[in-house]
């Protein structure tokens, strides 16, 4: 009799739903607060550059580069200037911009475009005239639509 070889199965459990891309665009929020600005932030022993991506009165997400966002209280990090060109310097502006979109709004990332339904921490929801959706961070935003 021969041998039954069992292939891997992918669950649709392990898709991409809209609950876990917003989760991983560190959940819905209305405002941005200090967006774009470049701060220093503790980050273990030693102090690093960064840029806010979301703050409150109370606490904000500071991206350091290489997808790494830390939340902290807003009144432990101090302002800092980031050099001229720089990826801190670039991801400010992006940060600056991503925060003055609005939910409804036609946007483009890389050659795609399509309607912001939803704005998240870190980035947006946006539905393709055809229906899809899909979950873009905030650097992947580009001029207007």
């Amino acid at each position: 009799m021969p041998r039954r070889l069992s292939l891997p199965v992918v669950l649709p459990a392990s898709r991409l739903t809209l609950a876990r891309a917003r989760k991983q665009l560190g959940g819905p929020t209305t405002s941005h607060g200090d967006a774009g600005a470049v701060v220093h932030v503790e980050r273990g022993a030693e102090t690093a550059l960064g840029v806010i991506l979301w703050s409150d009165a109370a606490w904000c997400d500071v991206w350091l580069g290489e997808d790494i966002t830390k939340r902290t209280r807003r009144d432990s990090v101090t302002p800092a200037v980031a050099p001229r060109g720089s990826p801190m310097a670039k991801a400010s502006l992006a940060a600056r911009t991503f925060a003055s979109l609005e939910e409804g709004q036609d946007v483009r990332f890389g050659t795609t475009k399509g309607r912001l339904i939803e704005k998240c921490r870190w980035g947006a929801l946006v539905a393709r005239p055809d229906g899809k959706i899909f979950a873009v961070g905030f650097q992947r935003f580009v001029g207007d639509a």
